[in-house]
């Protein structure tokens, strides 16, 4: 399931390089972002490139999702962090 204004990036602008503005750096690779199984997506949460969403997992409105996190797992905050297991 995923709620209303869910953002899924897949990639990020360059900032490597101190001499040139940010906007002329160009992009960095494409990264896939997989989401498995039985996942529920809260409102308006952010998934940074690269991100795999373990099966059975709930990732809370608002959160900012920077790493991976294992199957079962219920997140939230910026950046997500793990709260509990979804099946205790």
């Amino acid at each position: 399931m995923m709620a209303p204004e869910v953002l899924i990036f897949n990639r990020n602008h360059r900032t490597d390089d101190p001499s040139r503005p940010f906007c002329e750096q160009g992009m960095t690779e494409t990264r896939q972002v997989v989401i498995g199984d039985n996942v529920w997506i809260g409102e308006r949460a952010i998934l940074t490139a690269g991100r795999h969403i373990a099966d059975n997992t709930v990732i809370a409105a608002g959160s900012v999702v920077t790493k991976d996190f294992p199957e079962g797992s219920i997140i939230g905050g910026n950046p997500a962090k793990f709260i509990r297991k979804t099946f205790e």
